[in-house]
């Protein structure tokens, strides 16, 4: 089971385009990556929930958990990628305007 609590998270803004992005990393209790990623304001909303671009997640040792891909509109686009604990590809999921459009599930010979 996955642990989630993070005590640290570390954001640097910047304009792109006239649009104000914050740049996150957030950390595991044990200092260990937790998930980084670029977001942006919600539809309207001060909160700075909209995952935009790459987001990568890490399991709490450090292991790679997940890659996601995300439009400027924070609706999943192109290919996510899930792994396992010994950091090998478990899933792939495809999407096209924020639908999954197919998934495809890897050998688990290890």
């Amino acid at each position: 089971m996955m642990n989630n609590s993070k005590i640290r998270t570390e954001v640097t803004f910047e304009t792109q385009q006239g649009r104000v992005l914050s740049k996150r990393k957030e950390y595991y209790e044990n200092g260990t990556l937790f998930r980084e990623g670029t977001y942006s304001k919600g539809n309207g909303s001060w909160t700075w929930d909209v995952a935009i671009g790459k987001v990568v997640s890490y399991f709490e040792d450090g292991q790679l958990m997940s890659e996601e891909l995300f439009d400027d509109q924070g609706s999943h686009e192109g290919e996510t990628r899930i792994y396992n604990r010994k950091g090998k590809l478990q899933k792939r999921i495809i999407y096209k305007n924020d639908l999954k459009v197919e998934e495809f599930e890897e050998s688990d010979d290890t």
